[in-house]
């Protein structure tokens, strides 16, 4: 029983790593495309199962398609703490040393609508942003709520 146990816990990790990868280098725009790419990686899926695991994932739709919160950031580069400075429109990043330059590159290049600029230091950024909209796009890319 104990080996049966250890078998379903494993495949139900397996199954919740491939709806990660999924999400992370696919575009679907609903829960029934994942199904279906969980079944042709050999992994049975339901659409109620999909549902629960995306909420516990973190995943949202962005631009119509499903996205992890922070499933933009290159792995080992992340960002530590965030946070809004007065104006509302200024907001900051902080992550590990030598890693800012990188990560505000990588904003910049993600053209994210409402994200006006980003100033890079060694492990701090400030990005500006212009509106609500930039700060929801900028947030979602990040993956945190905390802005």
């Amino acid at each position: 029983m104990l080996v049966l146990r250890r078998y379903l816990n494993n495949m139900q990790t397996m199954w919740q790593d491939r709806l990660r990868e999924l999400i992370r280098e696919g575009r679907y725009r609903t829960q029934s495309e994942l199904v279906e790419a969980l079944n042709k990686s050999g992994f049975e899926a339901t659409q109620a199962s999909i549902s629960r695991e995306l909420k516990t994932q973190r995943v949202r739709k962005h631009d119509g398609y499903y996205t992890s919160l922070g499933s933009a950031l290159p792995e080992g580069i992340p960002v530590l703490s965030a946070g809004k400075v007065e104006s509302g429109t200024m907001l900051y990043l902080k992550t590990k040393s030598a890693g800012a330059p990188i990560l505000a590159q990588l904003i910049d290049e993600a053209e994210l609508p409402g994200v006006v600029a980003t100033l890079a230091g060694n492990d701090t950024i400030f990005v500006m942003v212009d509106g609500d909209t930039g700060l929801k796009n900028l947030s979602d890319w990040v993956g945190t709520d905390e802005f």
